[in-house]
């Protein structure tokens, strides 16, 4: 047997068991290039995968019985009989095949290519983008109206197909959404049609499409064209990890983060000019009181000289008068308490000057009065 010979035979029985679907010894043989019985000796020991070449006879594989013979060996009932029916199946096998860039592996296979979509949406959505890049014109009919069997519409070298996708992960998708799709391809007068899910497809669904040039994109299939256009699900959906109370905590954290940093810089600040502020404040008040206090006293004085005021301490010269004019001038200082109109602020910067300084006199008038 030929290295070739022996290539063909193992995609011969990976279609039969992929397809469910039994093949006569004599259509295995012409399209492997040997005799049928020369096809007994390859198939070699007896085995369920090999059980799907049969007798044309008696529609069964010779010489197996029991726990030889595949379990679904009898849920289908049709049977190649011919090498060209053959050839046409391996041939779109190998396409498909081709396409996913993978063989086919067992019905058994677990697959997880898309697990953070969460919906339809999201899911033809990726679709339409793995088709636009790879060159197609993408038609989107589905959404929330009804679609009519198809979602997608896509266009490339004058050639329409029909896209339907099911975002189905817990059950298969089977030959009646398939045979669907076929009906409304013939009707609108379709090229070509494809049926992409996130899951499997049974075993007839696969059959129907290889017998009638229908393109099945299951995950497995999915995954190789994600990675051929270089599409990835979660940056193209914008899809964030984790849970919901996940990224609650993740935007809490990075809110809080902000307004901790934005307190970092903006405290200092705050610190700064509220510093200068007040600085600014006592220096104006301060300037005013002293400017104030310096008018006042010179315009007093002036006035005590020409008002004759120096009469109430007849001793005008010596060390008695001025000490007494110093325990009286700071008795006065802390009796009087000037006017708010006399004190410099923010609002009242400039105070007037002899308005003050009247009011001081008659102040020290008074209080010189009182202490006699």
């Amino acid at each position: 047997m030929s290295l070739k010979q022996k290539t063909d035979l193992a995609e011969i029985l990976k279609l039969l068991g992929e397809s469910r679907t039994r093949a006569t010894y004599g259509a295995v043989a012409d399209v492997i290039g040997c005799s049928a019985r020369r096809l007994g000796a390859m198939l070699g020991p007896r085995r369920p995968q090999a059980s799907w070449v049969v007798s044309h006879h008696t529609n069964m594989p010779i010489g197996y019985t029991g726990d030889e013979l595949h379990r679904d060996l009898k849920t289908n009932s049709h049977i190649i009989t011919g090498a060209a029916e053959l050839r046409q199946l391996l041939y779109r096998y190998r396409n498909i095949s081709r396409q996913a860039g993978n063989r086919l592996d067992s019905q058994n296979d677990t697959l997880n290519v898309t697990p953070r979509i969460k919906n339809w949406q999201q899911f033809e959505k990726l679709i339409a983008e793995v088709y636009r890049r790879l060159g197609y014109r993408v038609i989107e009919r589905g959404g929330a109206k009804p679609d009519g069997g198809v979602d997608l519409e896509i266009h490339k070298d004058n050639r329409r197909s029909l896209v339907q996708c099911k975002y189905w992960t817990s059950e298969r998708v089977g030959v009646a959404i398939v045979r669907e799709l076929f009906g409304v391809m013939h009707h609108e007068k379709a090229d070509g049609a494809i049926v992409a899910c996130a899951g499997r497809f049974t075993p007839d669904a696969q059959q129907f499409a290889n017998a009638n040039g229908m393109v099945l994109v299951d995950n497995r299939t999915l995954k190789h064209m994600l990675k051929q256009t270089r599409t990835d699900p979660d940056k193209f959906l914008k899809i964030r990890s984790g849970s919901r109370l996940a990224q609650f905590i993740r935007r809490g954290v990075g809110q809080i983060g902000l307004i901790l940093l934005f307190s970092v810089l903006l405290v200092p600040v705050i610190l700064y000019v509220t510093e200068k502020i007040n600085s600014n404040l006592a220096s104006i008040q301060g300037t005013g009181n002293q400017q104030v206090s310096k008018a006042s006293m010179d315009t007093l004085n002036k006035s005590i000289d020409e008002s004759g005021l120096s009469v109430v301490d007849p001793l005008i010269q010596g060390v008695q008068i001025s000490r007494q004019s110093s325990e009286s001038t700071t008795a006065f200082e802390n009796w009087y308490k000037p006017p708010k109109d006399c004190v410099a602020s923010v609002s009242n910067p400039k105070p007037d000057l002899v308005a003050c300084a009247n009011h001081r006199i008659r102040s020290r008038r008074e209080f010189i009065e009182s202490q006699r």
